[in-house]
């Protein structure tokens, strides 16, 4: 019975210093992060008044050297000498052949191209010179730069990956090759406003009508729909066909019409500052049986060698961030959540004029039209789908006569994300758990040992 107490008790020990060295372990990570938190807010700002400073917070007292002095940082000139220098005074050069002083400057700043995510700025200088430029969503250019690394008079930066109706602030500064500089003052501007296409539109036929049901935006910039209507195609823009219907409401019935003929409806979705949607499309045929009509057949274009195109040679884009394609064919986003969808006019075939996009969701297939932009990019506004899973999409390019050139599939997967906290909450219910079943054989193990003592000295 000795040996067999002696085992029992190294159990014992080991269970008990098992199960408090792990609450323990616990309890000092906890303290820590909450310590960390306390002082160091990662703002980017140094806020001496929470007990920030350089030494515990350089993520935000620290010098960054992005070529910007950040003073809400806490950089100066001492402690910061590659961000915080003196702009130099316009340089003065007295060219050989005479003629008075040049002046090395940047002139002619100009933002183009400007879309839902991208925008084109150009600029010059009298002399050749490498420039860069910083830019963000404030002056205090927190994105990132871009140098150039040839030295050109004519300079041209395409930025890429833009939130869409959001203002953006730049800056340039440019050397030559005395490195002598020159910088701009405070530019800003707004990428494109895409306003949502109403959701759930539909057609539904009977005699020699067409009942139109949708639902509206619930943007509050929202002001009215306008629906064409055409016997040829689906209306491509808000002039083309006749209008039927300006309103807000969410239906409209099409009376009066031919039966056995198809009709084409698209509604586009106006806001406050007369900014269209992209617009959504249906159609259907009036018939004396009321029954559902088949959808449209566009007929193909003929034959020809052209460039085709992919599912991920387009850009997805959801608050802000640019999605990845997932095995060449499928984008994850969250639920809630709305969807943009573009591509640049130079990646589609030469001859494409349009592109529309079907969409199945419960059984049902709600089609939309890309709005084209500049003649340089096509982008659409997809309100946020209903449920979680996955939606088949179809996109079909088209050229100046309506006929299918390519047809590109994939699927638009919507999850949940799971919330950090609630995350949190369930591991530290199981870990919960797990102690206090560690706790119980301990628990056990005690009282096994008791009856065995007890036992031992009757």
């Amino acid at each position: 019975m000795t040996g067999f107490l002696k085992l029992f008790f190294i159990a014992l020990l080991s269970i008990g210093l098992f199960s408090v060295a792990n609450v323990f372990a616990v309890s000092d990570s906890a303290n820590v992060n909450l310590q960390v938190t306390g002082i160091c807010n990662f703002n980017g700002d140094c806020d001496s008044g929470s007990g920030e400073t350089e030494a515990g917070c350089s993520a935000d007292c620290g010098c960054n050297n992005n070529g910007v002095c950040q003073t809400s940082r806490g950089e100066n000139t001492s402690n910061c000498p590659a961000d915080c220098v003196t702009t130099p005074e316009p340089v003065v050069e007295t060219p050989t052949g005479g003629g008075g002083p040049i002046i090395f400057q940047i002139k002619n700043i100009v933002v183009s191209n400007i879309t839902t995510s991208s925008a084109d700025i150009s600029w010059l200088t009298n002399q050749f010179a490498t420039c860069q430029i910083f830019w963000g969503k404030t002056s205090e250019y927190e994105k990132e730069t871009i140098l150039e690394t040839n030295f050109v008079t004519a300079h041209l930066i395409k930025l890429k990956n833009l939130d869409f109706s959001s203002p953006y602030h730049f800056k340039i500064t440019c050397a030559d090759h005395y490195n002598e500089k020159a910088v701009s003052s405070d530019y800003e501007f707004y990428t494109v406003y895409t306003i949502g296409n109403v959701t759930n539109f539909t057609a539904v036929a009977s005699d020699k009508k067409i009942v139109l049901q949708w639902e509206n935006p619930s943007d509050k910039n929202f002001d009215q729909v306008r629906m064409m209507r055409s016997e040829n195609f689906y209306p491509l823009n808000i002039n083309d066909g006749a209008i039927i219907y300006e309103g807000y409401d969410n239906y409209f019935i099409d009376t009066n019409l031919k039966n056995g003929r198809r009709y084409y409806y698209t509604i586009f979705v106006k806001d406050k500052d007369n900014n269209y949607s992209s617009g959504a499309l249906s159609s259907a045929v009036p018939n004396t049986s009321g029954t559902v009509s088949p959808a449209p057949v566009i007929p193909s274009a003929p034959a020809e060698v052209a460039k085709m195109i992919k599912f991920q040679d387009f850009d997805f884009f959801s608050q802000g961030t640019k999605l990845q394609v997932k095995n060449n064919e499928t984008v994850e986003i969250e639920n809630k959540n709305s969807l943009i969808i573009s591509i640049d006019y130079e990646k589609l075939p030469q001859n494409a004029k349009n592109i529309l996009i079907e969409i199945k969701e419960d059984g049902k297939t709600y089609s939309y039209l890309f709005k084209i932009r500049n003649n340089r990019t096509l982008d659409i506004l997809i309100p946020a789908l209903g449920g979680l899973g996955n939606y088949p999409v179809k996109i079909t390019i088209l050229n100046d006569k309506n006929q299918k050139i390519q047809e590109v599939k994939g699927d638009l997967k919507v999850f949940e994300k799971q919330k950090a906290a609630q995350q949190y909450f369930l591991w530290m219910l199981a870990w919960g758990f797990i102690n206090l079943f560690l706790w119980l054989i301990l628990i056990l193990l005690i009282v096994i040992l008791w009856l065995l003592i007890k036992r031992k000295n009757k």
